[in-house]
């Protein structure tokens, strides 16, 4: 995770606090972040709007939006290269977040009947693309995030050409082996529900 501070921001273990001076210094601290071993670095700066706005310059962005899917007690979560995840996907050209979220969620689980309950936060977290005519670039998404309900009792049919190999509805007592196998920028959104 990288972030923004504000001047005097407290550091924290584990993590490194880098005093911004130059905004010409972000794209080698962000590879210095990515080629290295912290979980955090903290980036402070007088104005974190400039620098949020700087920040996204050095990437492809990309918007995404996906669901927590609750069932009663459960919560369904996909497999997908080797890492339990959520079901998510890019937002198309003239759609709305609410509609991408309920459609990749039906095309990734093969489930329908599905109802937004509320919004929940935003995640962020940064790639290189695989795609060709990028291939290697640095990419910035963003997913927005909302919790569903669905209605009615259906098999699920994982989307295997997303790579996606299983789909399963897990209760919150199952959650340790999600947060063992997942993302980090998934965890903060998973751990809502502990």
């Amino acid at each position: 995770m990288l972030a923004a501070g504000l001047p005097g921001t407290m550091k924290k273990s584990g993590t490194r606090n880098t005093d911004l001076i130059n905004l010409d210094k972000v794209p080698e601290l962000i590879n210095s972040f990515v080629a290295g071993n912290e979980k955090e670095v903290w980036l402070v700066f007088e104005n974190p709007e400039e620098l949020w706005q700087n920040f996204k310059s050095h990437f492809i962005l990309i918007q995404a939006a996906g669901g927590v899917v609750r069932e009663d007690d459960k919560f369904l979560f996909i497999f997908r290269r080797g890492k339990w995840d959520l079901p998510k996907g890019k937002i198309d050209k003239g759609e709305t977040a609410e509609c991408a979220a309920l459609r990749e969620v039906e095309e990734e689980c093969g489930i329908s009947s599905l109802s937004i309950l509320k919004n929940l936060p935003t995640t962020w977290h940064i790639y290189q693309s695989p795609y060709p005519g990028s291939l290697g670039k640095w990419i910035l998404k963003e997913t927005i995030w909302y919790e569903m309900y669905h209605e009615t009792i259906e098999d699920l049919k994982p989307q295997t050409e997303e790579g996606i190999t299983e789909a399963r509805w897990i209760r919150t007592t199952g959650f340790d082996q999600i947060l063992r196998n997942t993302y980090p920028n998934l965890e903060q959104i998973i751990r809502l529900y502990l």
